[in-house]
C-alpha cells in the first residue's frame, strides 16, 4: 500500500533531470503501466535529488506584479470566449449577413483548439517568454481587427486571429507558473489562474453587453483588450522570467525546422473542417447537403492522416511529434484529460443558454441578462479555491472530482426537467449554481495533477495535453449544443408558425428578429416561446452527459493525493 501515500510532486521542482528522449519513454511505458510508468522515468531521468527550493528569483511586489500581469491576459482570453453571446445581434444589424453569424463565436473556438498542442509544443522548445510576448501581441491584433471591422468577414477573421494568440497566452501562462512555482505553491497559482479563466468566461456576457448597450457601442467590447493589454505591457517586458534557456546553445533554425509542421496543418484542417459540419448541419445546410457532407468527410480522412503520420512520426520524429503519444499512454493522463474536457464544456454550455433563456423569456438586455450569471461566477471561483487550496495541502483530487461530478448531473438534471416558460429567475440561479459549483471543483485541478505525473522535460507536452482537453471539450460542447438548439428550435417554430419563412425563424432564435415574436397573439407567443425554452433545455443533456462521463471515471483514477 506504499504507493497510495505517493504524494503529486512534479519533478521539476525535487530533482535535475537529464533528457529523456520521447522513444525511450515510449520503450518503458509499453513494458508497465500506472505507477511503475512513472518510476520507471524517475529512475532514468534522476541524476541527483536536492531539497525544493524556490524556482524563481522575483520576490515581493515585483512577483506579486508579474502573477497579475499574466493572470489579466489569461482572463482577457476568458472574456473573449464568451463575450459575443450577448453582443451578436449588435454586430449582425451594423455589419449584416446573418447566415455568417456562426462563424463570429466559431472562429474563436477553432482557432484556439487547432493551434493548441503547436503552442504547447513552441514552449517546450523556445523562450516562454517571448512566445508569451508574440502571443500577446498576435491576441492584441485580433482584437483591434475586432473591433474596427467594417465587414462581417473581417470580424470573423479577426475572431479566428484572437483564438490563435489567446492559445498561445492560456499555454504560455501555464507554462510559466510551472517553472516559477515550488511544488506546494503551484496548485494554488493553478487554481488562482482558473480564478481569472472562470471570472473572464462568466463576465464574457455581462461586460460585452454593457457595451452594446452603451453609447460606446459593441466595438469596445473588443478595444477594450488594447487598453489592459496597454497597462500590463511594462510587467511583461521588465517581470516575465525567461525559460528553457539551456537550450540557447542550440541554434534557432534547427528548433523551428524540429517543430511538427505537417502535424500541425493536418490537426488544423480536421478540427476546422468538422466543426464547419457541425456547426452548419440543420441551420445553414440540410444534413444531407455536400455543403455538410464534404466537411464531415474531410475531417474523417484528416484525423486517420493525422494518426498515421503521428503514430510513424512521418515527416518528424518521436521527440518533435506534435501530439505526445507517451503521455496518451498513461492512462491518470487520460482520465484527467477527459475530465477537464468535461468540464469545461459543460460550464460553457449553461454560461451561453442561460442569458438566452432571460433575454429571450423575460426580455431582458444583454446587461441584464448577462448579470444573471453572477452567482454563478462566485460559486465557481469558490469551488476553484476550494480545490486548489486543498491540493497544495496534499489532499486527494479524488474527492473533489466525485463532489463536483455528482453537482453537474444534479444541475443539469433540474435545468433540464424544471425550467419552463413561467419559472422565476430564483431556481435557475439555484440550478446554475450547483452546475458552477460542481465544474468549479474539478476543471482547473488535472493541470497540477498532470504535472506531478511526468519529469521536467515531459511537463510541457503534459501541460498542453490537457490544455487541449479544455478547448476540445469546449468547442465540441458549444458546436453540438449550438446545433441542437437551433434545428430543435427551427423545427418547434416552423410547426407552430407554418408559414412563416425560415430565414424569419432562424433570425428570430439567433437574436436579431425579436419583431416576430411580439407581433404574435399572447396564446401562440407563448406557445413559441415554450418551444424555444424545451430546444434550451435539450442542450443540458450535454451537461448531465459531461457529468456523468466525469463520476464513471473516477474509480479508475488511483487514490493518490
Amino acid at each position: 500500500m506504499a504507493h497510495e501515500q505517493k504524494q503529486y510532486e512534479p519533478a521539476a521542482a525535487t530533482t535535475m533531470p537529464v533528457p529523456v528522449s520521447e522513444k525511450n519513454f515510449d520503450r518503458e511505458t509499453s513494458d508497465s503501466s500506472g505507477e511503475e510508468n512513472v518510476e520507471a522515468i524517475h529512475q532514468t531521468s534522476i541524476v541527483q535529488t536536492q531539497p525544493e527550493e524556490p524556482a524563481r528569483t522575483l520576490r515581493g511586489i515585483k512577483w506579486m506584479i508579474c502573477v497579475l500581469s499574466i493572470f489579466s491576459s489569461v482572463f482577457l482570453y476568458a472574456l473573449d470566449n464568451t463575450i459575443v453571446a450577448t453582443i451578436q445581434p449588435a454586430i449582425i444589424n451594423d455589419l449584416g449577413h446573418l447566415e455568417k453569424l456562426p462563424w463570429v463565436s466559431v472562429a474563436f473556438q477553432v482557432s484556439s483548439v487547432a493551434l493548441d498542442l503547436t503552442w504547447g509544443k513552441l514552449y517546450g522548445k523556445f523562450d516562454g517568454k517571448i512566445l508569451f510576448l508574440l502571443s500577446v501581441f498576435i491576441f492584441e491584433v485580433g482584437s483591434a481587427l475586432c473591433g474596427a471591422a467594417p465587414t462581417i468577414d473581417a470580424e470573423i477573421v479577426g475572431r479566428a486571429i484572437c483564438g490563435a494568440g489567446g492559445i498561445g497566452i492560456y499555454m504560455g501562462a501555464l507554462n510559466l507558473l510551472a517553472v516559477t512555482t515550488t511544488n506546494k505553491e503551484r496548485p494554488v497559482y493553478i487554481s488562482l489562474m482558473g480564478i481569472c479563466w472562470g471570472a473572464g468566461t462568466v463576465l464574457g456576457p455581462v461586460v460585452g453587453g454593457a457595451f452594446a448597450d452603451s453609447s460606446a457601442t459593441w466595438r469596445w467590447s473588443f478595444y477594450i483588450n488594447l487598453v489592459i493589454g496597454a497597462v500590463a505591457a511594462p510587467a511583461y517586458f521588465l517581470l516575465l522570467p525567461h525559460t528553457n534557456t539551456h537550450l540557447h546553445g542550440k541554434k534557432l533554425l534547427s528548433r523551428v525546422r524540429a517543430v511538427d509542421w505537417v502535424g500541425t496543418i493536418l490537426i488544423s484542417g480536421a478540427i476546422v473542417s468538422g466543426i464547419m459540419g457541425v456547426n452548419f448541419g440543420g441551420v445553414l445546410f440540410a444534413w444531407d447537403n455536400g455543403e455538410i457532407i464534404g466537411p464531415l468527410v474531410c475531417s474523417g480522412v484528416l484525423w486517420i492522416l493525422f494518426g498515421l503520420q503521428q503514430s510513424y512520426s512521418v515527416f518528424t520524429t518521436p521527440e518533435d511529434r506534435i501530439f505526445p503519444c507517451d503521455i496518451v499512454r498513461n492512462w491518470e493522463a487520460n482520465i484527467l484529460f477527459a475530465q477537464t474536457a468535461c468540464g469545461m464544456g459543460a460550464s460553457l454550455v449553461f454560461i451561453y443558454f442561460i442569458p438566452l433563456y432571460f433575454q429571450f423569456v423575460q426580455s431582458d438586455k444583454a446587461l441584464d441578462a448577462g448579470i444573471r450569471l453572477l452567482p454563478s461566477i462566485f460559486l465557481m471561483i469558490f469551488g476553484s479555491i476550494v480545490t486548489g487550496t486543498m491540493l497544495g495541502k496534499g489532499f486527494w483530487f479524488l474527492p473533489f472530482v466525485l463532489c463536483g461530478s455528482v453537482l453537474v448531473i444534479v444541475g443539469g438534471s433540474l435545468m433540464y426537467t424544471n425550467v419552463e416558460v413561467h419559472t422565476s429567475a430564483a431556481p435557475i440561479y439555484g440550478y446554475s449554481v450547483l452546475m458552477a459549483f460542481g465544474v468549479g471543483l474539478f476543471t482547473q485541478g488535472p493541470i497540477s495533477v498532470v504535472q506531478s505525473l511526468f519529469p521536467a522535460d515531459r511537463v510541457a507536452d503534459a501541460t498542453a495535453f490537457i490544455g487541449f482537453g479544455q478547448v476540445v471539450g469546449i468547442a465540441i460542447m458549444l458546436a453540438v449544443a449550438n446545433a441542437i438548439f437551433l434545428n430543435k428550435a427551427t423545427i418547434g417554430i416552423q410547426h407552430l408558425l407554418p408559414d412563416t419563412p425560415l430565414a424569419e425563424v432562424q433570425a428570430a432564435i439567433q437574436g436579431v428578429g425579436s419583431e416576430l415574436f411580439r407581433n404574435l397573439n399572447s396564446v401562440l407567443r407563448e406557445a413559441v416561446l415554450q418551444a424555444v425554452v424545451d430546444s434550451m433545455n435539450t442542450a443540458y443533456i450535454l451537461v448531465i452527459v459531461a457529468g456523468a462521463v466525469s463520476l464513471v471515471l473516477c474509480p479508475f483514477f488511483k487514490r493518490q493525493k
